[in-house]
């Protein structure tokens, strides 16, 4: 029997009238959707950026100045002549006899303290409100940032202080908060040693926790899925920014206070240690920020900045 040879269908010309061919109705042959993705371009980079720097130095002045106040007011309440600067607190009487171990906590120790708690609460805070993605929220998030880091930063700090109190220096420039209560305490410095330790763990697991944060400003969700994304993110938003906002903020130190500075900036940093950690151990991505609302001229952000610095550095430094 021979085999059945079948002939080749002949293909028909494609109109809009099959009714088989959907693509082909109404009109012929459709062409396919393109789809354009906005591009994340270096001046957008720049203007986040500069956002963020701004912000920074707006929070880390308020921060600063309310410890300052906080614990020249809970001196001034003990009954104490105070007088308090950007970088001073002077204290009458200083002599040991009008002071007490109680009293020396609640001035030097309870204030930084009050600030951690603080931190922790504005983390929480934000935590409870995902939905509010404001450039507002990062000066909260700065906020939080620097409330927690100038507690564990003179933690940080504090057996230095320890050290320059049991050589008698003449100038104590790490004297202070908690070196103050350790010398109070008979701590030594390797005791103050092993809780800069503790605080440089804290930090570390801080910057794990508020790592989010920083995710929520993420143009693109391909960004903050990605490793690399999230590192670039942090590096944008928060390593950038501690590295820029430097130099005006160290102006406003004065010679005695220019080193301890430095180991609050290097705190900072090392707080970016855990969100790169994060980054690293988390496939974690959250929600785009579509509005991109750190992209723009932070105009109003530099004429706060112009008015606390002139403010401070000429009339409370």
């Amino acid at each position: 029997m021979a085999d059945t040879i079948v002939p080749p269908t002949i293909p028909t010309e494609n109109t809009g009238d099959n009714p088989e061919n959907p693509e082909n109705q109404s009109g012929g042959p459709k062409a396919p959707a393109v789809i354009v993705k906005p591009s994340d371009t270096f001046v957008k980079k720049l203007k986040r950026i500069a956002t963020s720097t701004l912000l920074l130095i707006i929070a880390f002045i308020i921060v600063h100045t309310f410890m300052q106040l906080l614990m020249g007011g809970l001196a001034n309440v003990l009954g104490y002549k105070v007088s308090v600067s950007f970088n001073h607190l002077r204290l009458q009487p200083r002599d040991y006899r009008h002071w007490s171990r109680a009293r020396i906590a609640l001035v030097f120790v309870l204030p930084p303290m009050f600030c951690l708690f603080l931190g922790f609460m504005s983390l929480n805070f934000l935590r409870v409100n995902t939905q509010w993605i404001k450039s507002n929220r990062l000066l909260v998030f700065w906020l939080m940032i620097c409330l927690a880091n100038i507690c564990l930063s003179h933690l940080f700090f504090s057996p230095l202080g320890i050290t320059e109190h049991d050589d008698g220096d003449d100038i104590m420039i790490f004297y202070q908060t908690f070196a103050v209560f350790g010398s109070w305490m008979r701590f030594t410095s390797t005791i103050m040693g092993a809780f800069a330790a503790l605080a440089v763990i804290i930090s570390v697991l801080f910057g794990v926790i508020s790592r989010d944060e920083i995710l929520r400003y993420s143009p693109s969700s391909r960004a903050s899925s990605k490793p690399w994304g999230k590192h670039f993110l942090v590096l944008q938003l928060y390593v950038i920014p501690v590295i820029l906002s430097f130099y005006p903020l160290i102006q406003l130190s004065d010679k005695n206070n220019v080193i301890p500075s430095m180991f609050i900036w290097i705190n900072l940093l090392i707080i970016s240690i855990g969100m790169f950690i994060r980054n690293s151990n988390d496939n974690k991505s959250l929600r785009p920020d579509k509005s991109d609302v750190l992209n723009h001229i932070p105009l109003i952000e530099m004429g706060v900045v112009f008015v606390l610095w002139i403010g401070i550095y000429f009339f409370f430094r």
